[in-house]
């Protein structure tokens, strides 16, 4: 017969079975498939972010929600013109440049030309993308496109305001790249920390179930040798309490169906021993005194059917009995249990 596993190496395989399938999630959401979650929702939130602004494009205060939003999302906001001359532009590094922002017509030694571009409101030029981005909204019938650019380099959206106004927002989306491979150190360290520190607590609890689970075993052991009263372990769970009482209520009741049985057959020893000795007692005497009288032989013949009768119905009652306990019949009643003396009715009241 082949041998299975014990308790203990099935929850340490099982255990392996649930970090494996743990740790390839963990993977594959942190590695494999960070850039696809990570552009879904960055995306998710531009457009959202646009909206917010295209809805407060008329407020006096509009280019202060920039900034805030700018800041917020990390996101490169420009608002030009229909030309495509920079209105106004912020990023996340906005405060940054505002504090250092010199007065205008100050001496600037990294000038590239006449006129700076913190000077027309503007902190960065416009990106290439911006030329598509423009291309495209004249040919949005809504007013209102968004795309990836190439490489999976930035999310970039557009508006056309209602006052002809452009509100163009982007997003670099390759900044995840490094990410990934900073979580892969960490993953590493992690599973590796988290095996260990699982395969510890998987040792101690399997340590801890398959110690009360032996002792029941050994005490079922001991039931089925005689012992109806062994040790019986309590107080780890409420599962193992309840297989411990069950156990406890079924040794009780071996014990008592053994008491019965024992006093059964001393019953029924008892009982048979009469009608044997009567009907040996009066064979003798028919063969050895009453043999040539008629009217004496007579009587001692029917004394020794009538005890045949009464040996007879003994030892039905106990075929009867023994297939009660077998649970093969129906117990009998009394009108169809065999008459008896002596014995019968003793075992219809103990049994």
């Amino acid at each position: 017969m082949k041998r299975r596993k014990s308790f203990g190496v099935k929850l340490w395989l099982w255990f392996l079975l649930f970090s494996a399938a743990i740790f390839l999630t963990l993977w594959l959401l942190q590695t494999v498939f960070l850039q696809r979650f990570y552009n879904d929702m960055a995306i998710r939130n531009v457009e959202k972010a646009v909206g917010k602004l295209t809805a407060h494009a008329a407020d006096a205060d509009f280019y202060a929600q920039i900034d805030a939003v700018a800041e917020q999302n990390s996101l490169l906001v420009f608002v030009t013109d229909a030309d495509g001359n920079v209105l106004y532009s912020a990023d996340e590094y906005r405060r940054l440049y505002a504090a250092e922002t010199p007065a205008a017509g100050s001496d600037n030694p990294y000038r590239a030309d006449d006129t700076m571009n913190w000077e027309k409101g503007a902190l960065r030029n416009l990106p290439y993308s911006y030329a598509a981005l423009a291309s495209r909204l004249d040919e949005a019938e809504t007013g209102r496109v968004g795309f990836v650019t190439a490489e999976n380099a930035a999310y970039v959206t557009g508006v056309r305001l209602k006052d002809g106004r452009i509100l163009s927002v982007s997003l670099p989306l390759g900044t995840v790249g490094g990410t990934v491979g900073i979580l892969r150190v960490q993953l590493v360290w992690v599973s590796v920390l988290s095996l260990a520190l699982g395969f510890a607590l998987a040792w101690v609890i399997a340590r801890r179930f398959a110690r009360p689970l032996a002792q029941i075993s050994r005490s079922a052991k001991q039931i089925a040798e005689g012992d109806f009263h062994p040790a019986l372990p309590k107080g780890f769970c409420a599962e193992l309490d309840e297989l411990s009482d069950t156990l406890g209520e079924t040794a009780s009741r071996l014990e008592q169906a053994k008491n019965a049985q024992r006093e059964f057959l001393a019953n029924v020893s008892h009982d048979l021993r009469t009608p044997l000795t009567m009907i040996k007692g009066y064979a003798e005497m028919v063969k050895e005194i009453s043999w040539n009288d008629a009217e004496k032989r007579e009587k001692d013949l029917d004394i020794i059917m009538r005890e045949s009768d009464r040996l007879t119905a003994l030892v039905n009652e106990i075929l009867e009995f023994s297939a009660m306990q077998a649970g093969a019949a129906p117990p009998a009643t009394e009108k169809t249990r065999p008459s008896s003396p002596g014995w019968a009715c003793r075992s219809q009241r103990r049994f």
